[in-house]
C-alpha cells in the first residue's frame, strides 16, 4: 500500500471509531421513543398522539400506519400523496369507515373499500378469532397535500 492509501485509510478508521464511540455514548432511546422521532403523522392527528399515553403510542401507530398504507396502496397514483403527513387517519363507526383494520399483535392487516357495508361484513380469517382486535378508519388525503 501506498502512504496515501495508509492515510486514507487511516482517516475512515479514526473516523469511524468516533462515530461508533459518539453512538455508544448516547442514551439508547426506546422503541417508543424512536417511533416518535421517525413517525409521520398528519397536522391534524397530532393532539390525540400527543394525547395518548407512551405505552400504548407503539400499537396505536402501528394500526394507523396500516391503515393509511392500504388506503395509500388502493388509492390511484395522483390521489395519494408520497408523504404519509399528507394522509390522516381517523378511528370511525363502521359506517364511516374506508379503511378496517385487524390486529393480533405482531401482525396488523387492513384493508380499503369504498363500500363500507362490504368493510363490515369481511373477515380477516386466518387471524387467532381469541386476541384479533379489529378497527374501523376513514382515511383521507389533507389539504396540506393538494
Amino acid at each position: 500500500m501506498s502512504d496515501a492509501t495508509d492515510t486514507h485509510s487511516g482517516a475512515i478508521r479514526d473516523e469511524f471509531a468516533h462515530q461508533a464511540d459518539s453512538f455508544a455514548r448516547s442514551p439508547t432511546m426506546s422503541l417508543a421513543e424512536t417511533l416518535d422521532v421517525v413517525v409521520e403523522l398528519a397536522p391534524e392527528e397530532l393532539p390525540a398522539w400527543n394525547a395518548l399515553a407512551p405505552d400504548l403510542r407503539e400499537s396505536a401507530l402501528l394500526v394507523r400506519w396500516t391503515a393509511k398504507e392500504a388506503w395509500f396502496k388502493a388509492s390511484p397514483p395522483e390521489a395519494a400523496p408520497w408523504s404519509f403527513r399528507h394522509i390522516a387517519a381517523r378511528a370511525c363507526a363502521p359506517a364511516d369507515a374506508n379503511v378496517r383494520a385487524w390486529t393480533a399483535a405482531p401482525l396488523h392487516v387492513a384493508l380499503c373499500s369504498a363500500d363500507a357495508h362490504s368493510l363490515a361484513t369481511a373477515d380477516c380469517e386466518g387471524l387467532p378469532c381469541a386476541t384479533t382486535r379489529d378497527s374501523f378508519w376513514h382515511v383521507h388525503r389533507t389539504a396540506q397535500a393538494t
